[in-house]
């Protein structure tokens, strides 16, 4: 979870309590990152999950179902007795072409006007009010391929007809970007309407066009302010 919905999820896990006191709960994300110690503490949950955490979840469910040691699992922080306990950071996920897809049918998708997809990791700016605990100035593609494989899985099953880049800066590398413009407009099993984040400095003409012919009505500009003084 961020910082912004830090109420909800304390909310969720004080429920999820009330329900059933033995429910092992464990959080992540960007809050949970920056603050390992005090979210463990406040939200009365079991762990936390720093950084990345496909791999160190699976490792942590390993272990509970297996009764091993807590303490050799990279990115976890939880409770030994009266003691929190923070082990050492797990290695960021270089292939990111090796993670499965989102369970999707585990959430109400029905619920949903979009689908969304994270194709990359890291942004390779500075901005101050962006957290880098996670995703790192190190930016992480998933092959056009990859990416084109999960857009024509899900909008078979689900049709939503939108879908939003979640990426820091989906626009960032340009090669990457004009090959899957190509598997998008050569395949009519995938038309569907598509928008993104990006940068002012890093569009052209090119980028533009293949974009627009590939399925894209909007794209959101980080134009903080018009006053120089101010930027």
């Amino acid at each position: 979870f961020r910082s912004s919905s830090y109420a909800s999820a304390k909310n969720i896990c004080s429920l999820i309590r009330q329900t059933n006191p033995d429910i092992k709960i464990a959080l992540g994300g960007h809050h949970a990152t920056a603050f390992p110690e005090d979210t463990l503490k406040d939200m009365n949950v079991d762990f936390i999950v720093r950084q990345e955490g496909e791999y160190v979840m699976a490792r942590l469910l390993e272990a509970l179902n297996g009764d091993d040691d807590l303490g050799k699992i990279k990115g976890l922080t939880y409770r030994k007795g009266e003691m929190i306990i923070n082990n050492e950071p797990d290695e960021f996920i270089e292939d990111l072409d090796a993670l499965s897809f989102p369970a999707w049918h585990l959430l109400p998708t029905e619920k949903y006007v979009t689908g969304s997809i994270l194709t990359s990791r890291g942004c390779p700016f500075s901005c101050i009010y962006c957290d880098k605990g996670i995703s790192t100035r190190k930016v992480r593609f998933r092959s056009p391929q990859n990416i084109y494989q999960e857009l024509v899985v899900f909008e078979e099953k689900y049709k939503k007809g939108r879908i939003y880049f979640v990426d820091d800066y989906f626009l960032l590398n340009k090669k990457r970007l004009l090959e899957l413009f190509d598997l998008l407009s050569n395949d009519a099993r995938v038309k569907f309407k598509w928008y993104c984040q990006a940068r002012v400095d890093g569009v052209d003409s090119e980028i533009l066009k293949g974009a627009k012919r590939s399925g894209c009505d909007m794209i959101i500009y980080g134009i903080e302010t018009g006053d120089k003084d101010e930027l």
